[in-house]
């Protein structure tokens, strides 16, 4: 347990120091800085290099196979305790590429010296500067190597979520909804229009079984405090529909330059719905409150 604010609009340093055993390794949030050995344990250092919202900090402890390679100046590192070193680059050798796309549609590079991602237990999450994926997630791209949806999805938290967060769990879907869509943005651009497509109509059939079921709600919630598995769902899948219905609406042209600018101007900050509508609408000289009245906030 961890004593913090928890809201994720309240970011802040986390420094951290970990002792393990000799025969394990250490992977954490931020920057590993020293690493010192002292009869059976080895010490590892690590220092943020920006403010980051408290649930991305974290730690994992093991046994791992690893691999490295690197894009540009971003060290890239691979973990895994069920899979060989060269397994793990074949899983993960799309990152440099994920990287570069990503870096494209924001306008801003990748902040961090490092990126690590493990595969690890059963469950998926961003932390800053590394992410941990399902242990089982690793034989699935194994087996279809543009089955990387996942691995996209996470690592564009490092951008949106991490860096551009939404200012408290209400506004939750600007974090994740962005990452969804621009996991199938990432598979457009590497496997063609069809991919994105499929993608879309999946999001679109989940949001329409929510809708089904008389549970659709404005994106927006009220109150965070107990969501369901279907509030859940609106806020990644519905969101990510209601994204891809944007830039059908704008034009992909401005659709993604109004993209870059809002991730730009709100780099590091924290901000809600009303901060990214004014930043789409101010970029592309459009007027989008009949579209978010209706997409958005459930106003029918």
């Amino acid at each position: 347990w961890m004593v913090c604010n928890d809201a994720p609009g309240d970011k802040a340093l986390f420094y951290l120091t970990i002792s393990v055993s000799k025969d394990k390794t250490c992977i954490a949030s931020g920057e590993l800085v020293k690493q010192v050995s002292n009869n059976d344990q080895v010490q590892y250092s690590y220092q943020p290099e920006h403010d980051s919202p408290t649930y991305t900090y974290g730690f994992a402890i093991g046994k791992f196979n690893m691999a490295q390679e690197r894009y540009g100046g971003v060290v890239l590192n691979y973990y895994g305790h069920n899979y060989s070193s060269d397994q793990l680059k074949a899983i993960f050798r799309e990152t440099p590429t994920m990287i570069s796309f990503f870096e494209k549609k924001s306008g801003v590079k990748y902040s961090q010296a490092t990126y690590s991602q493990l595969l690890i237990g059963n469950h998926y999450q961003e932390m800053s500067g590394y992410s941990t994926l399902k242990d089982s997630y690793g034989e699935l791209v194994l087996e279809d190597s543009t089955e990387t949806n996942l691995i996209s999805h996470e690592l564009a938290h490092q951008w949106w979520g991490n860096q551009v967060t939404c200012k408290n769990w209400n506004h939750f879907w600007l974090n994740e909804a962005m990452a969804t869509f621009m996991s199938a943005a990432y598979n457009e651009h590497r496997f063609g229009y069809e991919k994105y497509h499929s993608d879309i109509d999946s999001y679109r059939n989940v949001y329409a079984a929510i809708k089904s079921r008389g549970n659709d709600k404005s994106l927006v919630f009220a109150n965070w405090s107990n969501p369901s598995r279907d509030d859940r769902n609106l806020v990644y899948f519905k969101g990510a529909y209601v994204l891809h219905l944007l830039r059908e609406t704008m034009g992909d042209d401005v659709f993604w330059a109004a993209i870059k600018n809002y991730t730009i101007n709100y780099f590091g900050e924290s901000v809600g719905t009303t901060e990214f509508e004014q930043a789409m609408e101010e970029s592309s000289g459009m007027q989008l409150d009949d579209f978010f009245n209706v997409w958005v906030y459930n106003r029918k």
